[in-house]
């Protein structure tokens, strides 16, 4: 798919990959198909936790959400944004100027925090995470609910039975009693920790490609000019018509960091539901 744009400056630069670079990153995307069909395999039945798993003890310390759901969830999450992403474009041949990047941006985030969430250190740390985590969450389910009451002219009761009971997980932790619950790390933090989790990448960084696509997603057109194909169309006065596409490379690259982040991600999930308890 191609769409015009303009330059104000008048400049503009070619930044197209050759047939053979488009080649050679479709075949980029279906290895990163197979790897995801691995990840799948692994996934078809998941582990629960096992009883004196570390994973186990931490769930105790959070039984409204436990840290295993959590994981759960942005496993699920991140695996349904790569697969829907290598689905679209294997079934329709085409890769759209911008949707597939906020799709990559989700498989990211998810699998981010996946990593955050269970690689904290001590099982206290790791559930005040999660709880940390539960506590943002609900937070937001009851704004979207106090919208639809209001909306509805319903009464909304002013207590959070949810929250309070988290705060009481809270102080069922004697080192982060005193700790605020409603402060989290910021999406960029916990992308940069889910890096030093994940020690090697092959192309871009976690923080790189979340950047790019929140761009991306945001229609920043000055991050358009650095990832998409752009050809000068024309020129009237200054002001230059150009034409965007997407580069098939740049997806499989940006795909290739969720799948990353999976890999680590799925098999360490998999240890936290076996084995020995972990520390205190």
């Amino acid at each position: 798919m191609q769409e015009s744009g303009m330059t104000g400056n008048g400049r503009v630069y070619e930044n197209n990959e050759t047939p053979q670079q488009a080649e050679l990153a479709s075949k980029y995307l279906g290895l990163l198909r197979a790897h995801l069909v691995a990840i799948e395999e692994r996934w078809e039945s998941p582990p629960r936790p096992e009883a004196g798993s570390a994973l186990m003890a931490v769930d105790r310390l959070n039984p409204y959400e436990t840290l295993s759901q959590l994981i759960h969830h942005s496993i699920v999450v991140s695996i349904d944004n790569v697969r829907t992403t290598l689905t679209y474009i294997e079934k329709t041949n085409e890769i759209p100027m911008t949707a597939l990047y906020s799709m990559i941006r989700a498989a990211v985030e998810a699998s981010s925090y996946g990593l955050w969430l269970s690689h904290g250190g001590t099982k206290n740390k790791l559930a005040w995470r999660g709880i940390r985590l539960s506590y943002r969450n609900n937070g937001d389910s009851a704004s979207l609910e106090r919208s639809w009451t209001r909306t509805q002219g319903q009464p909304f009761p002013e207590s959070d039975p949810v929250q309070e009971r988290l705060i009481s997980c809270q102080q069922a932790l004697p080192n982060y009693r005193s700790h605020r619950i409603d402060k989290l790390p910021s999406m960029t933090e916990v992308v940069m920790e889910a890096d030093r989790t994940v020690q090697s990448r092959l192309h871009f960084t976690g923080v790189q490609v979340w950047k790019a696509c929140s761009g991306m997603a945001h229609g920043n057109f000055a991050v358009f000019r650095e990832i998409l194909e752009w050809t000068k169309v024309s020129e009237n006065e200054g002001v230059v018509q150009v034409k965007f596409s997407s580069r098939v490379w740049m997806i499989a690259s940006f795909l290739q960091v969720a799948i990353e982040n999976l890999e680590e991600l799925v098999p360490h999930y998999e240890q936290m539901c076996t084995g020995r308890r972990g520390s205190a």
